[in-house]
């Protein structure tokens, strides 16, 4: 008798069960239950692995579900951004958002090509992988101390919203730039040099082709369905339209990932994204706890060298990148303590980061090393355990009332 099918769906049902036990667990305890969900996987792979079945016959549906929970994660970045309220406040947080975003880029790469002697692409991919930040742990504390709404809370905001688009579309670049078979035969600077034209051409046929839709027929066609089918139904017509797009995009060399954050886009500016926004949460909760735990899934701790040497040293690149990155322009701009504060809450990464590291990874050992890939992921959850009790010690001494 096959029991492979009983076992996945056996394993399926008990990881759901396990994700709302975590979640649960670690929102007591203030840690964020991101962290949960990729130990969860490491565990996961190590008891899979020592089983009869072997793990080799779940990567399949794990990476499935995880990829899915790609998909969710940007669908809702994209749902959830407003182009025209960014543009009316990029003055005032661009600088902050430059510099957090190249110069800790800059300190990144350099720290790990002439310090850790690490391989030129391996170097940009881990530099441009900490580029992103992840404010959700960072905002439940603002929101915590009633922080949110002062003015460092919403420059905090400001720079949180311009960091994701510009971490996606550093993630769009290097995913357009990874492929090429010859990459490891080939200077850095004439492979970046014979692709970004390429790049820059889809991007700006696929951008036409979303905003098209969103403009002339996005509204017609979810109003027609709401019509006659009402808006439970309006919902999934939402997500297949989502998913044809994100394959589209995929099938251009852009990956499914790319293709959720346009799908979220392209129904952004509904204004009844706030209720498709609300309709998907429970399809949110469902699969994006998949993504963070194929991370820890992908690891395998019985086959790699526990280096903490190395984990230890991107970690500092890590935070010291982000800390300095920020500090400098927004010195000029808040209290020195509120900077501080401020500062400290762009150093966790999260879902864009460790996106990108999975991608080079999947590209093989002359991208990024699965030993590489497993240290990056630990330097990040040791950031993401720590980061919740740091910010709460720092607004607790420096709180932020100035409105």
């Amino acid at each position: 008798m096959d029991t492979y099918l009983p076992t996945t769906v056996l394993i399926f049902g008990m990881v759901i069960v396990a994700v709302i036990f975590i979640r649960s667990l670690l929102d007591r305890i203030h840690v964020p239950a991101v962290a949960g969900y990729i130990i969860f996987g490491l565990i996961l792979r190590g008891v899979i692995n020592k089983s009869p079945v072997g793990g080799e016959n779940f990567d399949y549906v794990f990476d499935f579900l995880g990829n899915i929970g790609i998909f969710a994660l940007l669908f809702r970045v994209g749902l959830e951004s407003n182009f025209k309220s960014l543009v009316k406040r990029l003055p005032k947080a661009s600088i902050i958002w430059v510099s957090d975003v190249l110069l800790s880029g800059i300190i990144a790469y350099l720290s790990c090509y002439l310090i850790l002697g690490i391989r030129d692409v391996s170097s940009l991919v881990i530099a441009t992988s900490l580029t992103a930040s992840s404010v959700a742990v960072t905002l439940q504390v603002w929101r915590k101390r009633h922080a949110l709404k002062t003015k460092v809370g919403e420059t905090l905001l400001d720079v949180a919203e311009m960091d994701d688009i510009s971490g996606i579309i550093l993630l769009a670049i290097l995913i357009s730039f990874l492929p090429l078979d010859k990459l490891e035969h080939v200077s850095l600077s004439v492979f970046l040099g014979t692709t970004i034209g390429w790049f820059l051409l889809k991007l700006i046929l696929i951008g036409i082709a979303c905003l098209l839709f969103s403009l002339y027929l996005e509204s017609p066609i979810t109003s027609f369905f709401k019509k006659i089918e009402g808006r439970e139904l309006t919902m999934i017509l939402v997500v297949g339209i989502s998913l044809i797009v994100a394959s589209i995009t995929d099938l251009v060399g852009y990956s499914v990932a790319i293709g959720g954050f346009f799908a979220g886009l392209i129904f952004s500016r509904d204004p009844e994204a706030v209720k498709i926004d609300a309709a998907f949460e429970p399809l949110f909760d469902l699969f994006t706890p998949f993504f963070y735990i194929l991370i820890g899934f992908k690891i395998d701790v019985f086959q790699l060298t526990f280096d903490p040497g190395m984990i230890l040293s991107l970690l500092a690149i890590a935070v010291i990148g982000k800390l300095v990155a920020n500090l400098l322009p927004s010195i000029f701009t808040m209290k020195f303590s509120s900077a501080i504060t401020f500062s400290a809450s762009m150093v966790p990464r999260g879902s864009i980061c460790l996106i990108l590291l999975k991608k080079a990874n999947e590209l093989g050992e002359h991208v990024l090393s699965d030993q590489l890939f497993a240290d990056a992921v630990f330097a990040i959850l040791i950031i993401l355990i720590f980061a919740a009790i740091i910010l709460n010690i720092l607004l607790k001494k420096y709180p932020q009332t100035e409105a």
